[in-house]
C-alpha cells in the first residue's frame, strides 16, 4: 500500500456526496485555460480562495485568502502560482459561530479505524490535546457509536465513507455541525493508492496532490509520452529517496506488488508507482524506463535495486517492451554497475521466453546481481525476494 494525499475538493466531494448535499466549491488548475471559465460560473458572494496541494500551515505562509469576492479570486490565484503552486480551490464563505467547531480524525490501524474527536475544534486543536476523546473500532464492528454533538448515524456515514473509499486517513477540522448537518471547512484525506481501480472513479490519480510545488522531470517526460500515446503509461513518485524502483505492467498486477511490498513492510522504500500497458512499443518503452532510471540515480538510498513486474499479458509482446528497457539500461549500465543494483524480473504474455531470455542474457553480460522469473514464479514469491535482498 502506498498513501497518497487527495486534493481537498476531491475529499470534500466524497463527504457531501454521501451526506447527500451539494458541494460549490470549485478546483483551480493554473496551468488550465479553462479557470478563468470555471470562476465566470461562480455566482456573486464572498469565498475563500487556498492552494489545494496537500501544504500544511497554508494561513502562515500566506495561502489562504478570506471574503474574497467573484473578480479577486483570479488574481489571487495567479499571486500564489507566483510562488510555485498549481492546484487551488475556490469556495463560498460559511458564516457560523466557532462554538459549533468540531475536530475529527480517522485513521486505519491493525486494530480497527481509530477514531480522535474533539467538540472543540479549530485550528488550535493541536495545543489541547487533553479535548480529544479517542476510541477504535474494530474490523467489521457494526455498532455505532454517539460522540458529544455528532449523531451515531452521521458517524456510521463517515465510517462508511471511509471504508468503500479505501482511506487511510480522514481529518475534518473545523467540522460544523448544526442540527444534525455537518458541513467541513476543511478536510484532508488519504487513501491506499493501489485501490484505484476499486473505487471506480470516486477518486483517480488526477486527485492525488503533493506538497511539492513542482513535478519531478521524469513525472512531466511520462505525461508528454502519455499525450501522444494509445497505451497507458503512468508514473507518480513515492519516496525520492526510496530503494526500490518499480517498472510494472498491467493495473491489476501493479496493485498486487505494490501490495504484497506493503505486507513486508516495505511500501516507504518504494520510490514510485504506475505502470506501462496497452501493448506500448519499444521506443515507448525505452523512454518510459529511462525516465524512471533517473529517478534511481536521484535517490539518496545506498541500496538500490530495480523490480520488472507484472501479470501475464494479453496482448502486449514482452519481448518488444524488454527491448526498450534494456536499451535504457545500456545506456545507463555505467551507473548500475558502479552503484551495484540489483534487478529483479517476473513476467509473462506473447513472447515471453524470447523477452526473458533476453533480459536475463543482458544482465549477465553486464555484470549485475539479478533473478529473472516467469509466471511460474508468483508474484509474493518475488517481493518476498526483494524484501530478502533489502535486508542483506
Amino acid at each position: 500500500m502506498a498513501r497518497v494525499k487527495l486534493s481537498e475538493f476531491r475529499a470534500k466531494k466524497l463527504i457531501a456526496r454521501q451526506l447527500g448535499y451539494d458541494y460549490e466549491g470549485i478546483s483551480i488548475d493554473f496551468e488550465d485555460n479553462n479557470s478563468q471559465k470555471a470562476v465566470s460560473k461562480l455566482p456573486e458572494g464572498s469565498y475563500v480562495v487556498k492552494v489545494d496541494q496537500a501544504t500544511k500551515k497554508r494561513n502562515k505562509l500566506g495561502l489562504v485568502k478570506l471574503n474574497r469576492s467573484k473578480t479577486e479570486i483570479l488574481d489571487d490565484v495567479a499571486a500564489m502560482a507566483a510562488k510555485g503552486y498549481r492546484y487551488f480551490l475556490a469556495e463560498p464563505i460559511v458564516k457560523h459561530d466557532t462554538k459549533v467547531e468540531r475536530f475529527l480524525a480517522l485513521m486505519r490501524t491493525e486494530q480497527g479505524i481509530e477514531i480522535h474527536y474533539s467538540a472543540s475544534g479549530g485550528v488550535d486543536i493541536e495545543e489541547h490535546p487533553e479535548d480529544v476523546t479517542k476510541l477504535i473500532i474494530a474490523g467489521g464492528s457494526q455498532k455505532l457509536i454517539k460522540l458529544p454533538g455528532l449523531s451515531a448515524e452521521r458517524l456510521g456515514q463517515l465510517i462508511e465513507l471511509f471504508n468503500k473509499n479505501h482511506m487511510v486517513y480522514l481529518e475534518i477540522n473545523p467540522l460544523l455541525i448544526e442540527d444534525s448537518q455537518l458541513t467541513p471547512l476543511d478536510a484532508a484525506v488519504e487513501v491506499d493508492s493501489t485501490a484505484e481501480l476499486a473505487v471506480q472513479g470516486a477518486w483517480t490519480g488526477n486527485d492525488v496532490r503533493s506538497s511539492n510545488t513542482q513535478k519531478t522531470d521524469s513525472e512531466k517526460a511520462v505525461e508528454s509520452l502519455q499525450a501522444i500515446s494509445v497505451s497507458a503509461l503512468t508514473l507518480r513518485v513515492i519516496n525520492p529517496d526510496g530503494k526500490i524502483l518499480l517498472m510494472l505492467s498491467g493495473g491489476g498486477a501493479s496493485l498486487v506488488v505494490a501490495d504484497e511490498f506493503d505486507a513486508h513492510g516495505l511500501s516507504d522504500e518504494l520510490i514510485n508507482y504506475g505502470e506501462y500497458s496497452g501493448a506500448p512499443n519499444e521506443e515507448e518503452l525505452y523512454k518510459y524506463a529511462l525516465a524512471t532510471i533517473k529517478l534511481l540515480k536521484d535517490s539518496r538510498a545506498t541500496k538500490k535495486i530495480i523490480v520488472i513486474a507484472g501479470g501475464v499479458a494479453n496482448f502486449t509482446d514482452i519481448a518488444v517492451t524488454f527491448k526498450g528497457i534494456i536499451r535504457a539500461f545500456e545506456k545507463e549500465k555505467d551507473y548500475l554497475k558502479k552503484n551495484d543494483v540489483s534487478v529483479f524480473v517476473r513476467r509473462g504474455g506473447p513472447n515471453q521466453q524470447k523477452g526473458l531470455t533476453m533480459m536475463e542474457d543482458f544482465l549477465i553480460k553486464i555484470g549485475l546481481k539479478h533473478k529473472v522469473h516467469g509466471p511460474d514464479v508468483s508474484i509474493a514469491r518475488l517481493v518476498k525476494e526483494v524484501a530478502e535482498e533489502v535486508k542483506r
